[in-house]
């Protein structure tokens, strides 16, 4: 299926009541998706809201065509209780830079 051309970047910006989100995705690499800056209200977590998120922005990213989703967090520390979330969830450790983690998934 042919997409349309993208110039550089596209970005979706989420918020809700106690959440936001971001996702973006690159003319150069059709497959992958990125999410970055998902928070959820300190006083909301623990409730399945980050969980929820992330089904819908990989349903979302399977209904767009994409094979593989990024995260992109900022931390630094690696293997938080943030990380294990993510690990439970299929994710993998990517890469690692200064002040952030990357980890991927396969869809």
């Amino acid at each position: 299926m042919l997409k349309p051309k993208i110039e550089t970047q596209t970005t979706y910006n989420f918020k809700g009541e106690n959440y936001r989100f971001s996702l973006h995705w690159y003319a150069d690499d059709p497959e992958s998706i990125v999410l970055t800056c998902l928070e959820v209200d300190r006083d909301d977590r623990q409730r399945g809201i980050g969980t929820k998120i992330m089904k819908y922005v990989e349903e979302f990213a399977k209904e767009k065509g994409f094979k593989m989703i990024f995260l992109k967090l900022w931390s630094i520390k690696r293997d938080t209780w943030l990380h294990h979330g993510y690990m439970k969830q299929g994710y993998v450790f990517h890469e690692d830079d200064v002040f952030d983690f990357w980890m991927r998934k396969d869809i």
